[in-house]
């Protein structure tokens, strides 16, 4: 791991978080980003975690809306999906030495030691 590896005086950590990122993530993306990985995950996947999404409900009970956008949170395969959706499938992206960018879902922090 890159901080075990770590000499330095201090290690900062910033987290960002993106608000309401997984009710803005359009289906027509995250189909995109599942076709983008076929062979990789079998049609049969593609298809159950698209019929998972389709038919959604946004809003209160008394006046509900059929959504095409939104990933449900608390879901196994939300976060999954949102990365998929947004084309990061969790690959932590280096800046030089010192500083290093973690991705996942709409947590992004940025590790820097000195």
């Amino acid at each position: 791991m890159w901080l075990k590896h770590c000499i330095h005086d201090y290690v900062c950590t910033v987290s960002l978080d993106i608000p309401k990122a997984f009710d803005c993530i359009s289906h027509i993306s995250i189909r995109g980003g599942l076709l983008d990985l076929t062979p990789a995950i079998n049609q049969f996947v593609i298809n159950l975690l698209l019929d998972f999404l389709q038919n959604r409900f946004q809003g209160s009970k008394s006046a509900p809306l059929i959504t095409n956008i939104e990933i449900p949170q608390g879901t196994c395969s939300s976060s999954i999906l949102y990365n998929i959706a947004t084309g990061e499938v969790c690959i932590p992206h280096v800046y030089a030495d010192s500083s290093k960018l973690a991705t996942y879902a709409d947590n992004n922090p940025v590790i820097a030691a000195n």
